[in-house]
């Protein structure tokens, strides 16, 4: 199975990824004994069927998923062997663009198929802490960080044009050292913020993920 052809601008690491995850999704087909003449057939059976199929694309990604949580590679960088979140949340995704491209009927339910990528990160996370694996994720902002930043913002500030920008810029960076890059403030917007007369900092969000 393959991604329709998208032109000659697809980015050469989005291809390696998208070869890497047929390779992968193939290797889990093959010890399901499962093909892609079974998927057609999957497909099919699900276009006609009233009743709600024990076998469908849902259970199947939810099976890819646990396929590459317990995958082991060569190229792997954790001390043990596995796959990481990243890498795997991206084999996920690469093999979802391709089964939805190719059955869209199949895979309409967008809050089902958030889930599945959803519990297979928590599922690597919880494992990665268990089993004390460093990981290669990226570090927090530090307080040398936040120096460098705002000390590039005054430097390259614009006075001609006032320091509002400038102040809105920093206190953005501010944010994201005292609460982490985990909500990612850093796509905070200026209509979000609001200092009230004493002095507080009001961040409006519609929802935080931890």
């Amino acid at each position: 199975m393959r991604r329709a052809a998208r032109g000659l601008n697809t980015p050469s690491g989005t291809v390696g990824q998208e070869l890497a995850a047929e390779k992968y999704f193939a290797e889990f087909l093959e010890s399901a004994g499962l093909s892609s003449t079974a998927l057609d057939a999957m497909n099919c059976s699900l276009s006609k069927e009233t009743s709600l199929p024990t076998k469908n694309f849902y259970s199947l990604l939810t099976a890819f998923s646990i396929f590459l949580q317990t995958k082991k590679s060569t190229r792997a960088r954790s001390g043990d062997g596995l796959l990481a979140k990243s890498t795997a949340l991206g084999y996920s995704s690469q093999t979802l663009n391709m089964l939805c491209e190719r059955y869209p009927s199949a895979l309409s339910d967008s809050q089902r198929i958030a889930k599945i990528p959803g519990k297979m990160g928590s599922n690597i996370e919880e494992r990665n802490l268990r089993t004390n694996v460093q990981t290669n994720d990226a570090p927090g902002c530090t307080v040398n960080d936040l120096c460098v930043l705002v000390g590039h913002l005054i430097v390259h500030a614009e006075v001609a044009t006032g320091l509002k920008a400038v102040h809105d810029a920093a206190l953005l960076n501010l944010m994201w050292h005292t609460f982490g890059r985990v909500i990612d403030t850093c796509f905070a917007r200026k209509h979000q913020l609001l200092i009230a007369a004493s002095g507080e900092l009001f961040l409006h969000i519609a929802r935080i993920v931890v």
